[in-house]
C-alpha cells in the first residue's frame, strides 16, 4: 500500500481528536460516529477504496478494489494491531502497533500545521478544505476536505487523490472488524 493511502486510512482510525480552543485546525480529525465511505481513487494507483469506521470497536476497515493490498486491512486500535485479511488463504497477518504508531491514530504529530482553504460539497455533504503540512521533514503537504464531524470526503497528496462517492452514516456490523473464525493467524 502506498504511503498516501496508508496515511488516509490511519487518519480515519481511532476516536475523535479535537482541536484546541483558538487553534486553526479542524474541529475533528476523525469521525465522531460510525460511517462507511466509498472513495474513487485516481493517480498512480486507481480504483475504489471503502473505509468503514466503528466508534464502538475503535477500529477501521479499508477494502480496496483495483489496487492496494490483496485483502482488507483492519486498524484495530483497541487491540493495538493492524490486520491484513487474505481470503484465498484464510489467513490473517497481524502487525502489532508500537506506542508511537498508536499515538498517530489519536492526534497529529506535534508541529503539524493546518491552513483553512475554503468549503466544498462532496457526495452531498459539506466539508472544509484544509492544507495540512506534516511536521516530518520532507513529507509532502496534504489537501483534505473534512466534514464538521470528522469524515474525510477528499484527500490529495503527491498526485494521488481519493474522493468520496458515497457516504453512509449508520452503525457498522462488528463482524467487519474481526478476524473470521477458523482462519490461521500469522504475526509479523
Amino acid at each position: 500500500m502506498r504511503r498516501p493511502l496508508l496515511a488516509l486510512a490511519l487518519l480515519l482510525a481511532a476516536g475523535p481528536a479535537r482541536a484546541q480552543p483558538g487553534a486553526e485546525r479542524p474541529a475533528n480529525l476523525q469521525p465522531t460516529r460510525d460511517v462507511a465511505v466509498t472513495y474513487r481513487v485516481t493517480g498512480a494507483e486507481q480504483g475504489e477504496m471503502r473505509i468503514t469506521y466503528s466508534a464502538a470497536a475503535e477500529a477501521i476497515r479499508t477494502d480496496f478494489s483495483g489496487f492496494g493490498p490483496p485483502g482488507p486491512v483492519i486498524a484495530d486500535i483497541r487491540n493495538r494491531r493492524m490486520v491484513l485479511l487474505l481470503a484465498a488463504e484464510r489467513t490473517a497477518r497481524i502487525h502489532l502497533l508500537s506506542e508511537p504508531e498508536i499515538r498517530t491514530f489519536r492526534q497529529p504529530e506535534p508541529g503539524t500545521r493546518f491552513q483553512r482553504l475554503g468549503t466544498e460539497r462532496i457526495a452531498g455533504h459539506p466539508c472544509t478544505v484544509w492544507r495540512i503540512a506534516p511536521a516530518m521533514p520532507g513529507a509532502p503537504p496534504v489537501a483534505m476536505c473534512l466534514t464538521e464531524d470528522g469524515v474525510m470526503l477528499r484527500t490529495e497528496e503527491a498526485g494521488q487523490r481519493a474522493e468520496a462517492v458515497q457516504v453512509t452514516c449508520a452503525p457498522q456490523d462488528p463482524a467487519l472488524f474481526r478476524i473470521p473464525e477458523g482462519w490461521q493467524v500469522v504475526r509479523d
